[in-house]
């Protein structure tokens, strides 16, 4: 997989001044030729000289289970480049929303909900004011567990802080 060398960093676990530094080394990779240019490593090609370089310098232990290990971290970088295509390619097609539209989204969905649920209450007769205020403050209780589901979902909580509200809610009742 081809990418620049934040993403290399990012992959390798180093920051990108150590990815500079082994470029400087001689790690293959290549750039515009200008400062500031862009660099494209190949991170296969790139795992291999790291191997190689940690194992001149003594800094991977050699025994036994050293091809295992080699193995291990192959099939690890194997892994990230696949996710990261993965990634790529769902955004090309189309199938990834960014978090900013499911935040607007889910706020105007939310808005929409507290309208409807304020204007049942508000159709209610005066006369039944007690009722009218057990709708009302009802109504009041769904639009936070709405909203706390809503943010726990985009914040990446998947609803868990829902399922946690609505429980203690519905054992703690409405009176």
């Amino acid at each position: 997989m081809i990418v620049n060398r934040v993403t290399c960093a990012k992959i390798f676990g180093v920051s990108e001044s150590t990815v500079l530094n082994f470029m400087k080394e001689g790690m293959p990779a290549t750039s515009a030729g200008v400062r500031g240019g862009k660099v494209e490593i190949d991170t296969v090609k790139a795992h291999k000289w790291i191997i190689q370089r940690e194992m001149r310098s003594g800094s991977l232990v050699r025994d036994e289970d050293e091809g295992e290990n080699i193995n291990e971290e192959r099939r690890l970088l194997i892994m990230e480049q696949k996710r990261q295509l993965e990634i790529k390619n769902d955004e090309a097609e189309g199938l990834l929303v960014p978090l900013e539209d499911v935040r607007i989204a889910f706020n105007a969905a939310q808005t929409e909900l507290a309208s409807i649920l304020d204007g049942a209450a508000g159709k209610m007769s005066s006369s039944d004011a007690v009722v009218r205020q057990r709708l009302f403050d009802e109504h009041r209780r769904i639009r936070d567990i709405y909203a706390t589901r809503l943010e726990g979902f985009v914040d990446g909580q998947g609803g868990r802080e829902l399922d946690e509200a609505a429980s203690e809610e519905s054992s703690v009742g409405v009176g």
